[in-house]
């Protein structure tokens, strides 16, 4: 809900049935290389953070290859598979057999299918076979298939000549123990790597110590430095260069911000505590998360509410542009008459007239752990998605189409209501917000203690991207800070009420 708005749910009407525990998961998965050289073969590495629900069998939800026919000179292929609830993948073919971790939920692949130069078609077969911990099995069997040659005329052949063949370009990746240290100082260590390069450096912007800037370093390595206490804001960029005999060059970079005294860092909202992002030139496309839902103290506020959220734009375009719509998705936690009552929703703001909805037959409750994103598909459609990872359900918005529930296992629902009439263009922020929203009155609710919660498992379009403290928002309530972030800890953050 944007700065301001009024959320159309009051706070007195506002009721949910409680769920059940039955945990599920939004799956996004990550494949990383297909190679065909008169074979097929797959590569998964796939993200840590899965999980398996107890009884159920894992679930293929959808495998693309784009395209899976090819002329004989061959090309590039895409594949593209979602998964649910998988542990172990099995990848067969008639010159492949393997077995891998896929505990994730996006395989995504492209890899250059090589000619074919035998004078018949050729068609390759391949079997994705995934087990859960459980014995679970679901299978997908794929082709691709080639064009045969067409036959060339004899041609003389040419000598042997000797050639010197071409170096490989280099790789550069950099990371850093910590983005963020307090302004009492403390210790990073930088780590780099590198392939096909004979030389790397490595140097600071602004120069962070004494002596060459840049340095030769090793090019796989670490360097330990200690940051010096400071009564000021500081931020540096690190950047590590390697090389090859060539002269061809990568670079990877991390950047490290050391915070000012206590009580400086965060901008102050009325309505707003989190964090949020901007981009100065590609929009956002996708922005998720997940926390869990937090048990108010109804003893002290019998009648108030908080909001948490995932959402993209309404927070400015770059050079004070028009900051366009808010497409925000994530549950309301309330007080009524001294009961915690909570609900699922999602929202474009500002939009006439303000398209605001709570989902039915979602049931919330305190410590359910919840899912997130608002996302752009391949379609071009947007979609918010609010998973209850603890119930398995979830609840959808497809812009130019409908909204629902279904469960997180699917990527179908049932229709609630009609989004037919709905757009968005995107925007250049994504934020992660505990919010003091406005009541159907047109005037804040009186606001929560919710306690703490965590943002974790943060994603987003962008690359790279990561959170610094002059991105923060803490809330103020008549000159008093009700609502504070902590600092950002990689992908995750808290926010805690102070009031």
């Amino acid at each position: 809900m944007e700065r301001g708005e009024s959320y159309e749910q009051d706070i007195h009407t506002a009721s949910m049935t409680q769920g059940s525990n039955v945990r599920g998961v939004r799956w996004h998965l990550a494949l990383f290389a297909l190679c065909i050289v008169g074979s097929l073969c797959f590569l998964f590495a796939l993200p840590s953070g899965a999980t398996t629900l107890p009884g159920l069998p894992p679930v293929i939800k959808t495998v693309e290859l784009e395209p899976s026919q090819f002329t004989a000179a061959g090309g590039t292929v895409e594949l593209v598979a979602r998964l649910a609830r998988a542990k172990i993948c099995h990848v067969n073919g008639p010159f492949v057999r393997r077995v891998v971790n896929c505990a994730s939920d996006h395989l995504l692949l492209a890899e250059t299918v090589p000619a074919n130069t035998s004078g018949h078609a050729e068609r390759f077969p391949a079997t994705l076979t995934v087990r859960n911990a459980y014995g679970g099995v679901a299978s997908k069997f794929l082709w691709i298939t080639e064009a045969a040659a067409t036959p060339s005329p004899p041609t003389s052949t040419p000598p042997p000549t000797s050639t010197t063949p071409p170096i490989a370009s280099p790789t550069a990746t950099l990371s850093i123990s910590t983005n963020s240290v307090p302004s009492t100082g403390g210790s990073i260590v930088l780590t780099y790597s590198s392939t096909n390069a004979s030389a790397c450096s490595l140097s600071s912007s602004p120069a962070f110590w004494t002596g060459s800037n840049p340095q030769t370093v090793a090019c796989n390595g670490t360097s330990d430095a200690t940051v010096s206490p400071s009564t000021t804001e500081q931020q540096w960029t690190f950047t590590f260069t390697a090389s090859n005999a060539d002269g061809q060059s990568a670079t990877a970079t991390q950047s490290l911000e050391q915070l000012g005294p206590l009580g400086s860092s965060f901008t102050q909202t009325p309505n707003w505590s989190g964090y949020v992002i901007p981009s100065n030139s590609a929009l956002f496309t996708d922005a998720s998360g997940e926390w869990t839902v937090p048990t108010l103290d109804c003893s002290q506020t019998p009648d108030s509410g908080a909001s948490t959220w995932v959402g993209i734009g309404g927070e400015g375009y770059p050079n004070g542009g028009n900051p366009g719509a808010l497409l925000q998705t994530g549950v309301t936690d309330n007080c009524v008459n001294g009961e915690q009552q909570d609900f699922a929703w999602f929202e474009i703001y500002p939009s006439t007239p303000n398209h605001s909805f709570s989902f039915n037959d979602f049931p919330v409750s305190p410590g359910d752990l919840i899912a997130a994103s608002v996302f752009q598909s391949t379609t071009g459609k947007w979609t918010t998605r609010v998973d209850n990872l603890t119930t398995g359900i979830s609840g959808w918005m497809v812009t130019g189409e409908s909204w629902g529930v279904g469960t997180d296992a699917s990527d179908t629902f049932s229709e609630q209501g009609n989004a037919a009439g709905l757009s968005y263009s995107g925007g250049y922020t994504a934020e992660w917000i505990e919010e003091d929203y406005v009541g159907s009155n047109g005037l804040p609710i009186p606001f929560a203690d919710y306690g703490t919660v965590t943002f974790s498992d943060l994603e987003t379009s962008l690359s790279p991207w990561y959170l610094t403290t002059s991105e923060g928002l803490e809330m103020v309530l008549n000159g008093v800070v009700v609502s504070t972030p902590s600092l950002p800890s990689g992908d995750e953050f808290s926010v805690s009420y102070t009031g």
